[in-house]
């Protein structure tokens, strides 16, 4: 009776993995085939064969068998995962639920139950779905675009009004509340003690009486012409911006009260040198009045520092205009009046 039920059990267990519709075969550690089932076999045949389980598989479940055989080994349990196999170039690839146990010698035995595929109808409706879902995709993609497209615009848009509210229209210079920023902002990272920055005034001579006599328009290019001189004479890290009507201010960071004046003086000259086309049978001579002031911290603040620049430029005005005046205390030199270029002659006093 022994041999009988012995003999049933092996040709019962080898009847029934053949007729197993699941796939069963056994692996080495690597993965390559050993030993399969009929199913298995049918399986490879699509195949031509193949020597490894990872042929079998698409593309997407290669990495993830390598993890399943890996994890069997490492903890030797069972690991459950779902692989999906190409059945044939033509047909859609199958899934299977797959269990991987681990066995003497480094080997593995595959256990893989189908997972049903939909049904005709339910075929229909998950490709319907899916190409609901991808139109809906592309319009989102499109409407994203737009979005960024808009966003971009607006952006845009918001600088050149940052721009333009930071500039004078008619000169492109900074405007008084930039380059007054600027200067607190030089004076702010020079630190309390030892900020090393300048300013000057610069108000055009008889500006009035050009207004007057050749009209507006004829002032706006007097002024663009003056901002050009300007803008040309400055180094990169100065501001120059127009003040206000007439006037023009200047920063001028990490610049002593002497090289502050020297800019000035360069630029009175350079303005004095220029013929200002307005008339073309009688140019204009332009000339201007600078005033010079020096940051003293910590006694200074932005409002005191131009205060004496604007003092300075009265000075220039009451001394004859055509000048650069600096009224500033320095140390223990105490007041110090420059003036330079008018044609009634050169008064100095320097410290």
């Amino acid at each position: 009776m022994a041999e009988l039920i012995k003999l049933l059990a092996t040709y019962g267990a080898a009847l029934l993995l053949e007729q197993s519709q699941n796939l069963i075969a056994l692996l080495d550690r690597s993965g390559s085939l050993l030993a399969w089932n009929h199913s298995l076999v049918q399986l490879c045949k699509a195949h031509k064969e193949p020597a490894h389980l990872r042929q079998l598989l698409v593309f997407s479940s290669q990495p993830r068998l390598q993890t399943m055989l890996h994890d069997a080994l490492q903890d030797q349990a069972i690991t459950h995962g779902q692989l999906s196999f190409v059945l044939s170039e033509t047909d859609l690839p199958a899934s299977y639920n797959c269990w991987f146990l681990p066995l003497p010698n480094q080997q593995l035995l595959l256990y893989a139950e189908l997972i049903p595929p939909l049904d005709h109808k339910s075929a229909q409706e998950y490709f319907r779905i899916n190409n609901e879902l991808a139109a809906k995709t592309r319009e989102l993609q499109k409407a994203r675009h737009a979005l960024v497209q808009k966003q971009t615009a607006l952006e845009e848009a918001l600088s050149k009004v940052e721009q333009i509210s930071r500039t004078d229209e008619l000169t492109g210079l900074p405007n008084r509340r930039r380059a007054l920023a600027f200067l607190e902002e030089t004076i702010r990272r020079g630190g309390p003690t030892q900020p090393v920055v300048s300013v000057f005034l610069l108000d055009i001579d008889h500006f009035k009486q050009i207004n007057d006599q050749f009209g507006h328009l004829a002032g706006d290019t007097v002024l663009r012409q003056i901002a050009g001189i300007l803008a040309g004479s400055m180094r990169k890290v100065d501001c120059i911006g127009r003040y206000g009507g007439e006037e023009f201010l200047a920063v001028l960071p990490s610049t002593d009260l002497a090289n502050a004046i020297a800019v000035a003086e360069r630029v009175r000259q350079e303005i004095e040198a220029t013929p200002f086309v307005i008339d073309p049978d009688q140019p204009l001579r332009i000339t201007v009045s600078i005033g010079v002031a020096r940051f003293h911290p910590p006694e200074d603040i932005t409002r005191s520092l131009l205060v004496r620049a604007d003092h300075a430029l009265y000075q220039a005005k009451e001394r004859g205009r055509n000048r650069v005046c600096s009224a500033e205390e320095s140390g223990d030199e105490g007041q110090q009046m420059r003036e330079n270029g008018s044609n009634d002659g050169v008064i100095r006093s320097e410290g």
